[in-house]
């Protein structure tokens, strides 16, 4: 299987995938988070909601996304996304939320707008565990890549490790084992590579 001509065909496939979710729920789930962290009104407002929601185990979506989506890449770009949104969502505002106050009193005393404030200070003192949410994303988006590719999907590493599941062929199902393994240790380095890049107070930590 590790020189199967469409082994990379499959991988490209739920990178693709894996990808858009990433780049939605990340998209989303950080500005709102900021907000909820730095607005008690828009905290009020929205965070019960997602307090309400994010218990639900993400594989219990299958069902209702199967009924709204059908089977196929929706279906399967939505429950990563469910995966990774919540992870993101709660630590971009806890970190937004935690902010030191004597930070901000200090660019205030400067004249630093509200605005300057989110950019400058809310959004940099949080970014460490906006960076941990994410590496989070990535395991939680790659359980749910299994799950979805496993409901009708043809194409994913997730439907190779299904069908050597169901003929029980150990070797495929290790091979495709490794290469998750191996993808969520990849993007994970990514964020770290980025999280020393940016965060430059953190080095030596």
């Amino acid at each position: 299987m590790l020189w199967h001509k469409d082994l990379v065909l499959h991988i490209g496939w739920s990178m693709g995938r894996f990808f858009i979710a990433f780049a939605i729920a990340v998209a989303l789930a950080v500005p709102i988070g900021l907000l909820m962290g730095w607005n008690l009104k828009i905290r009020a407002c929205v965070l019960p909601l997602w307090q309400l929601l994010s218990p639900i185990p993400p594989p219990a979506w299958v069902p209702m996304t199967i009924i709204f989506f059908g089977i196929g890449s929706k279906m399967h770009i939505f429950l990563m996304f469910i995966g990774i949104f919540y992870p993101v969502l709660f630590n971009t505002y806890q970190g937004i939320k935690d902010t030191d106050p004597r930070y901000l009193a200090s660019a205030r005393v400067f004249g630093a707008s509200e605005f300057t404030l989110l950019r400058k200070v809310y959004f940099w003192h949080a970014f460490g565990s906006i960076i941990m949410s994410l590496k989070t994303g990535v395991a939680m988006g790659l359980v749910m890549l299994l799950i979805g590719e496993s409901y009708g999907g043809r194409m994913g590493i997730g439907y190779l490790l299904g069908q050597a599941k169901d003929y029980f062929v150990i070797p495929e199902m290790m091979v495709c084992m490794v290469i998750l393994g191996w993808l969520g240790w990849f993007l994970i380095e990514i964020l770290k590579y980025v999280e020393i890049k940016l965060a430059i107070w953190k080095i030596g930590r």
